[in-house]
C-alpha cells in the first residue's frame, strides 16, 4: 500500500487558496514575522545570493559608510583633514570622500591626513569599523566558497507516460559537474489539498520508487513512480489533480567525495508542470573517441513516445 505521512512540517490546515510549499529554488515558502533576530537570517541570505548580488550589497554598503563619514568630515571643517578647502560643497564632499575610503581601507597615501581633535577622533572610529567591516564581509567570502554546493539539476517538467504496461511518473536528474556523487537517494512525496466540511486539509504521500537509490551518477537518472492501484495518481484524473492543488516534492540527497559531506536539494513540481504522454530524451552517448558525452542543454527536453 502507498505510504501515507501525517505530517511533512506543513500542517494539516489549509486555506482555499493555498499556495505552493516549496518554492522553485527548493525553498519553504514561509513569511517569517515577529522575529527576535534578524542577524541569523541576514548572514543566511547573503551566502546564498547570487555573486553579482553579493558584490552589489557589498559596493553599496562600501559607498553608504564612506558617505556617512565624509559627512561628518566636511561637518568638522574640511580644512581639518586637507591642505585645500574648496568653495565648493561637492569637492569638499569628494575630498573627505576620498580620505574616508583610504582611511577605512587603511591606505594612508599620507596626502591628506587629520590635523584637527575631533577630526582625528573619528578617524579613528572609522579605522574600526573598516576593521570590523572587512573581516565580516572576509568571513562572507569564506562562508561563500566553502559551503557545499548542490552539482545536480532537476528538469523543468515531470512527465507521465505508458510504462512497463501501466504509467509512471518520471523526474530527470542530472549530474551537472566531474565530482564523483555517490549513493544518491530520492524520495517524493505528493501533497494534495481536499476539501472536508468546508476546510482545505493537506494529505501526505510517499509515493513509490522503482529504484530509491543508486550506486553512482555520473550522468542522469530518470525517478520513476509506476502508477498502479496502491499509487495515489491511480483514480486521480487530471481534473482532480488540478482541483486539489497537487504537489510532487522531491528530496535528493548523495555523498560528494570533494566536499566530503552529504549534500540535499529539493525540487517542487505543480500540476501546470507535468507534460503526458512523451518521454525525456537521452542526454548522453558515446563519443568518437569513445568516452560518454552529456549534453547538458538535452536535460529539459522531450520527445514522442
Amino acid at each position: 500500500m502507498v505510504k501515507t505521512l501525517k505530517d511533512i512540517g506543513f500542517g494539516l490546515n489549509a486555506t482555499k487558496n493555498v499556495k505552493r510549499f516549496i518554492t522553485e529554488d527548493g525553498r519553504f515558502n514561509i513569511n517569517h514575522v515577529n522575529k527576535k533576530s534578524m542577524f541569523e537570517s541576514t548572514y543566511s541570505y547573503l551566502i546564498r545570493i547570487s555573486w553579482i548580488s553579493f558584490f552589489s550589497y557589498v559596493l553599496l554598503a562600501y559607498i553608504i559608510i564612506n558617505s556617512i563619514f565624509a559627512i561628518g568630515y566636511v561637518a568638522i571643517g574640511v580644512d581639518d583633514i586637507s591642505i585645500y578647502k574648496s568653495p565648493n560643497v561637492f569637492a569638499n564632499f569628494l575630498n573627505a570622500f576620498l580620505f574616508s575610503a583610504q582611511t577605512i581601507t587603511t591606505v594612508g597615501y599620507g596626502v591628506m591626513s587629520p590635523s584637527g581633535t575631533l577630526a582625528g577622533i573619528l578617524a579613528a572610529l572609522e579605522a574600526l569599523i573598516g576593521l570590523l567591516s572587512f573581516s565580516f564581509t572576509t568571513g562572507l567570502l569564506y562562508g561563500r566558497f566553502s559551503k557545499p554546493k548542490t552539482l545536480i539539476s532537476f528538469s523543468k517538467n515531470f512527465v507521465v507516460r505508458p510504462f512497463k504496461n501501466k504509467r509512471a511518473l518520471m523526474i530527470k536528474v542530472m549530474n551537472t559537474s566531474r565530482n564523483v556523487l555517490i549513493k544518491p537517494k530520492a524520495d517524493v512525496i505528493l501533497i494534495l489539498h481536499k476539501e472536508v466540511n468546508g476546510y482545505f486539509e493537506p494529505e501526505y504521500y510517499n509515493l513509490k520508487l522503482e529504484r530509491r537509490s543508486i550506486t553512482f551518477l555520473p550522468t542522469t537518472w530518470t525517478i520513476v513512480h509506476e502508477i498502479d492501484e496502491e499509487s495515489p495518481f491511480f483514480k486521480l484524473t487530471e481534473n482532480n489533480i488540478a482541483q486539489a492543488k497537487a504537489e510532487i516534492v522531491v528530496l535528493f540527497s548523495y555523498y560528494d567525495d570533494a566536499f566530503n559531506n552529504e549534500i540535499y536539494d529539493v525540487k517542487s513540481y505543480l500540476y501546470s508542470d507535468l507534460i503526458i504522454d512523451k518521454k525525456f530524451t537521452k542526454s548522453y552517448g558515446y563519443g568518437e573517441e569513445g568516452a560518454i558525452v552529456l549534453d547538458h542543454s538535452m536535460l529539459d527536453d522531450v520527445e514522442k513516445l
